[in-house]
């Protein structure tokens, strides 16, 4: 009799491999222990772990509720002690958490380990030890659907487990899961569907070569683990992969470990500053679990919060950057919304964001790293260039609603000519090693004929965590798999030194990346950006006085305030009004004691005795000033309005950094300021009796030619997003 079988309903193989990964999900765990668990206060802030020991603790039910509802920034630590390992489990520990709420689990008195909706589990130790679990009451990891919000009655403490894991369902669920996404995306590719759970299922008639010979591949594996289990099933897929390696034509997918950290938006700084702790606890286990796993992280005051609340932890970060694991990028303090703040102030955060990088990775960053910002004004180029940066990635242009950017991978020019190697990613910055997002960035990366390679972030942003053990274990199996980009952890200096060997292949782009999104952001927030560019302005008339009487430079803890506040959820305005709540009065402070403080240093060095100007510019200049009431005037004046609304108005002559008694031989410019009429010999408004602007003329040259300029007011209601938004059909209903 022949006992030869083939399968005539090819069809029905993704439905089977679906389930086997199933199969081999309720598998992975070999044992499972309830923790008892002991929790101290709610504490209204965040507190360090030395006074969490010092706090009263209780025993915690499983299924119990504390904090408040919603996201309140408080948090609450935990204690638990979990024994040492039986025989046959060391190196398969983990540390169920179920919990809502971001959480840090500590060991030995530093951080070990995120814990979050991506993160349900963390590896523990192959000894006993006494886990402290500091979870923040918040849940703000929207990129993942396990992050579920705080409920009404706050957060639910379901339990905390020792888990042990079985390797073998553990390696084969991902075997599985990577080969299920290859089989969906071809079947797909063949507008073939996937497999439904019930009802008719599409026969295939016709799909490539490939998509036949894997499909019989998987079911003779499939038939393997039915008959002899779950290490046989291994031994068979292994030869599944090894039967099918990527084409020789397939583009290199470069995978950035990644975690997108908003310093703001959501939440308050106080809530990023444990983001940062918890996620860069979680890349570090994974670096010791798998050697071929780099990472990289922008934002120099990211790293100045990890070394004040976690020394320890910052060190060992530091190790990591020297073995050339771990890549500080970015260049600028923060990641900076670049429209509304000035040239200096984006320099200043440039300067202090690669001093830092230079300490940290004793080289300032050659990349700028921004993928997320609502447009890149066309300066930009100029300034990294003078910033020691040549090359520049976003993911951001691609949300543009209406136009579409034209390239992916291009040399931006400035308006002066500076020029810098650009890369923009067709997807965006959070990403979970997901083949079909990799497929699909391949295909739309419109470079790929001279750069068949495209730089992608991997790593759930914000309160995810970063990267998971899961996404490792894709990588590992993406590396050389037939139908799709040969995937590897890359960072981003590196590729940007394969791009720059093709620079003379790409296309030039001159001129602005504007955003066709978010612009309504820009309209909100008033009293921040004014608070904003008061402090930008203190402190560079300060510097100025300094450098004019041959002193230091100021402090650069306030320059390091002020571009945080450039954060690109900051000064657009799109962050909850706990951040402007906080953020506006220390900016204002920095104005204050910044003009206070030079206006002192001037008098004391003695600048000239009566009223004095003093000129902060680097050139000559001949300005209008107000002078004090009861000021005498010297030199010519005029003399504006009348009653209380009377000011004096003088001239100063002013050299560069230097200070003048204002009055000058040049008479000042007439002004006038009627009913219906500003001019001022330069600039002139001729208003009629509405009150609308109906001429307006600079220098002679008639600017209005449309009529009478006019204050309207416009529907508000954007399709989403709302007070970041102005949808178009809005300019239509005034």
């Amino acid at each position: 009799m022949d006992d030869r079988v083939t399968n005539p309903l090819p069809q029905l193989v993704p439905q089977r491999l679906r389930n086997a990964r199933q199969r081999c999900q309720a598998a992975q765990w070999s044992r499972s222990e309830e923790l008892a668990v002991q929790g101290g206060p709610v504490n209204p802030a965040a507190v360090p772990l030395a006074e969490a020991r010092r706090q009263k603790l209780a025993a915690v039910k499983p299924n119990s509720f504390f904090g408040k509802a919603g996201n309140s920034w408080e948090s609450r630590w935990f204690r638990l002690d979990v024994p040492a390992p039986r025989a046959g489990e060391k190196g398969r520990r983990q540390l169920e958490w179920a919990c809502d709420g971001e959480a840090t689990a500590w060991i030995d008195g530093q951080p070990w380990a995120g814990l979050d909706g991506p993160h349900p589990t963390c590896p523990l130790p192959d000894r006993a030890c006494t886990v402290w679990i500091d979870c923040g009451c918040w849940c703000t990891g929207i990129w993942h659907g396990n992050s579920k919000p705080i409920g009404a009655h706050g957060l639910r403490f379901e339990g905390a487990r020792l888990k042990v894991r079985d390797e073998d369902a553990w390696g084969a669920l991902w075997d599985l899961d990577v080969l299920l996404q290859a089989v969906e995306q071809q079947l797909k590719d063949a507008s073939l569907g996937g497999p439904g759970s019930f009802g008719h299922i599409a026969p295939h008639d016709t799909c490539s070569p490939l998509t036949r010979q894997l499909l019989h591949a998987i079911d003779q594996a499939l038939d393997v683990f039915d008959r002899d289990g779950l290490r046989a099933l291994r031994r068979a897929l292994a030869e599944v992969y090894r039967r099918f390696p990527a084409e020789s034509w397939q583009p290199r997918a470069s995978l950035v470990g990644h975690s997108h950290i908003d310093l703001v938006w959501l939440w308050p700084e106080s809530a990023t500053e444990s983001k940062g702790v918890h996620t860069v606890a979680t890349t570090l286990r994974l670096m010791e679990k798998y050697p071929e796993f780099s990472y990289a992280m922008s934002q120099p005051a990211l790293y100045r919060a990890l070394e004040r609340l976690a020394p320890g932890q910052a060190a060992e970060v530091r190790r990591r950057i020297r073995q050339g694991r771990w890549q500080v990028i970015g260049g600028f303090e923060v990641e900076p919304d670049n429209n509304l703040p000035s040239g200096e102030a984006l320099a200043r955060s440039l300067a202090e964001g690669q001093a830092k990088t230079a300490a940290l990775a004793g080289h300032p960053s050659p990349v700028c790293w921004i993928p997320d910002v609502f447009g890149y004004s066309a300066m930009l180029p100029q300034i990294l260039r003078l910033g020691g940066i040549s090359s520049f990635y976003t993911t951001k242009m691609t949300w543009s609603a209406i136009t579409r950017f034209p390239y992916n991978s291009f040399v931006w020019r400035g308006a002066d000519g500076s020029e810098v190697l650009t890369h923009l990613c067709p997807n965006g910055y959070v990403s979970d090693v997901n083949l079909g997002e990799l497929v699909g960035a391949a295909r739309n990366h419109r470079q790929a004929d001279v750069h068949p390679d495209v730089l992608v972030c991997e790593g759930f942003g914000d309160g995810g965590g970063g990267i998971t053990e899961y996404m490792c274990e894709r990588v590992r199996r993406l590396g050389d798999l037939a139908g799709a980009p040969r995937a590897g952890w890359e960072l981003p200096e590196a590729f940007f030194e394969r791009l720059d060997a093709i620079r003379g292949e790409l296309p030039a782009y001159q001129g602005e990346l504007y955003l066709e999104y978010h612009r309504g952001t820009y309209t909100t927030q008033g009293r921040y950006k004014l608070a904003y560019r008061l402090a930008e302005r203190g402190l560079q008339v300060h510097e100025a006085v300094r450098a004019a009487l041959g002193a230091g430079a100021v402090d650069a803890h306030d320059w390091q305030r002020v571009a945080f506040a450039q954060f690109h959820d900051a000064i657009p305005g799109s962050s909850i009004a706990l951040v402007y709540q906080q953020l506006t009065p220390e900016l204002q402070s920095i104005h204050d004691r910044h003009a206070a403080a030079a206006i002192t240093q001037l008098r004391l060095a003695g600048a000239g005795t009566g009223v004095q100007v003093f000129n902060p510019l680097p050139f000559a200049r001949t300005a209008v000033v107000e002078l004090p009431a009861g000021a005498e005037p010297g030199g010519l004046h005029q003399t504006v309005g009348s009653g209380r609304a009377r000011r004096t108005l003088a001239l100063a002559q002013l050299a560069p950094l230097a200070s003048a008694p204002p009055g000058a031989r040049t008479p000042v410019v007439p002004a006038t300021a009627a009913a219906n009429l500003l001019d001022n010999g330069l600039v002139r408004a001729v208003f009629d009796r509405s009150g609308r602007l109906a001429r307006l003329s600079v220098a002679g040259e008639d600017l209005l030619l449309d009529g009478p300029a006019d204050l309207r007011l416009y529907a508000d209601h954007p399709a989403q997003f709302d007070a970041w938004d102005i949808d178009h059909a809005a300019l239509r209903n005034p």
